[in-house]
């Protein structure tokens, strides 16, 4: 929602009105350098289920605007990082950093798309870009494939290439299916009391794979692993609790599953696997409410040093913060949501 509040700022709409002073502010730290918007794949694809191709465009406008192609890495390709580091840790070798902020749709997805340039014969107004959308891509000729994909299609247009988001809807459609039935298993089987246990054994269940070949890479037999994972419930807290990519996601699980009366939505794998990564590693988190509350409340942004928000318009005051300028630039990631 975050992005299209900013959007709304930026081109005057009436709903943007309140948000002017954060677009503003955001606009003003990125050209001195001093805060990065990175965007994450879930923002790409969230932006792209936007069927209203003028308004999905001007969102890419401010994403290209205030990110300058800053990205942020996949989970697929942060875990494995951190779990070489929870490893590392146990044995008594030396942690890396884990490489989180790079640059472009290449860093984001973690495939190499190529880049090309735009002949300058050819007027893009004509297959249907508005002359703002044109001005953008000329203006940014060394990104300009980056901007078309992150565009992505007519909604008119190219019906072939909705199989891959369809699939991806599908795969929200598992999740939040999946997620429904384990909380009616939880009722069933009465095991709220011993519900954080549950879902932290869940949780190490989940990246079994990730942990043995984490540990063949450090040289270590997996049965390393295996006996860990038998071991006691203060074990896989302690564990899941190194990679905290997996961690944030887990406790964000646990709230929701806690409250029996709260329903999963299709949405929520991608609100997870974005809070997943942006809340151990960026400086400011804005994103619902919802969610802004369950982070608080299990302390995840004070164990992270994170500042969490669930209003846009506190953005301003979070940039000019003392205790939020900490690091150069500051990371902040505004959460797109869904209209």
């Amino acid at each position: 929602m975050a992005w299209i509040q900013l959007t709304q700022a930026r081109v005057g709409h009436k709903n943007g009105v309140r948000y002017e002073d954060a677009y503003l502010m955001a606009q003003k730290a990125t050209s001195l350098g001093e805060a990065s918007f990175p965007l994450s794949l879930t923002h790409q694809y969230e932006t792209q289920q936007r069927q209203n191709w003028t308004s999905r465009l001007e969102v890419v406008t401010t994403m290209v605007e205030l990110s300058k192609f800053q990205a942020i890495a996949h989970p697929t390709v942060v875990v494995p990082q951190e779990v070489d580091n929870a490893i590392a840790q146990m044995i008594g070798l030396p942690i890396s950093p884990v490489r989180v902020f790079g640059a472009g749709l290449d860093f984001i997805t973690g495939k190499s798309f190529g880049r090309f340039a735009i002949p300058s014969q050819i007027n893009l107004e004509d297959l249907g870009y508005p002359e703002s959308f044109s001005t953008l891509i000329r203006n940014h000729p060394e990104r300009a494939s980056e901007i078309i994909l992150m565009a992505g299609p007519h909604p008119d247009m190219q019906p072939q290439y909705r199989v891959a988001f369809d699939a991806l809807k599908a795969l929200d459609t598992k999740f939040s299916d999946g997620q429904t039935e384990i909380a009616r298993m939880i009722k069933e089987l009465r095991i709220k009391n011993e519900l954080d246990n549950a879902m932290t054994g869940y949780a190490i269940l989940e990246i079994k794979e990730d942990l043995i070949l984490g540990a063949a890479r450090k040289g270590i037999s997996p049965n390393f692993i295996l006996d860990l994972m038998q071991g006691q419930a203060e074990n896989y807290h302690h564990l899941l609790e190194s990679i905290p990519s997996r961690h944030i996601v887990k406790e964000l699980q646990f709230m929701q599953h806690k409250q029996s009366q709260k329903k999963w939505k299709h949405n929520d794998l991608s609100d997870l696997t974005a809070l997943g990564i942006a809340v151990p590693y960026c400086d400011a988190v804005v994103t619902e409410k919802y969610w802004t509350d369950a982070i608080r409340r299990r302390h995840l942004d004070q164990r992270h040093r994170t500042t969490v928000s669930g209003d846009l318009a506190d953005l301003p005051k979070i940039l000019v913060d003392p205790i939020f300028r900490h690091t150069s630039p500051k990371h902040v990631i505004p959460h797109l949501g869904r209209k």
